[in-house]
């Protein structure tokens, strides 16, 4: 004999993929790590225990596109495909919609996050924002191409006091 476990009344279980890691991060005593299909778990390096995570267990989205950690503000930072943002800090999440809330022609998705000291570089579809981890608020929106026109933005890295961006235009 077996025991059916059942959801209670308002409850809610996901079902997503936990396959194909792409993305890591380092935050709290666990690895986290994103999939390609959009989902999210840890590994807590104290106890070898797994967690998912989704919108079931408190994240703000779905389809999480890139992760990563900031050590100088002791925060992860979770982008998603569709321009959303969840920020943890002290196990509490902070969600910052406007970049999913704005009216962009175009891709909108988190490609990659670069951090630097207490800012976020977010690689998106239409160029690069800077987000204030201390302020949890966005700095400033760079439009890099012809005239100030979008760039999709694949990867961010900093080097000899430059900024330096992936583009699918090139370097």
């Amino acid at each position: 004999s077996y025991i059916h476990s059942q959801m209670p009344a308002g409850g809610w279980r996901d079902h997503l993929p936990y396959n194909q890691g792409f993305r890591i991060a380092e935050y709290n005593n666990k690895i986290f790590c994103a999939t390609l299909a959009g989902s999210l778990f840890s590994f807590d390096t104290r106890d070898n225990s797994l967690i998912k995570h989704s919108k079931a267990n408190g994240l703000s989205d779905a389809a999480v596109s890139a992760i990563a950690c900031s050590r100088f503000t002791n925060t992860l930072i979770i982008g998603y495909s569709n321009g959303n943002i969840d920020l943890i800090r002290n196990d509490s999440v902070i969600n910052l919609p406007d970049i999913k809330r704005k009216a962009i022609m175009g891709a909108k998705g988190i490609n990659n996050i670069y951090c630097k000291g207490r800012y976020a570089y977010l690689a998106c579809g239409f160029g690069i924002v800077l987000l204030d981890l201390y302020r949890r608020e966005f700095s400033d929106t760079y439009f890099f191409g012809a005239g100030g026109a979008q760039v999709y933005v694949n990867d961010i890295t900093t080097g000899d006091n430059y900024l330096y961006a992936a583009t699918r235009e090139g370097i």
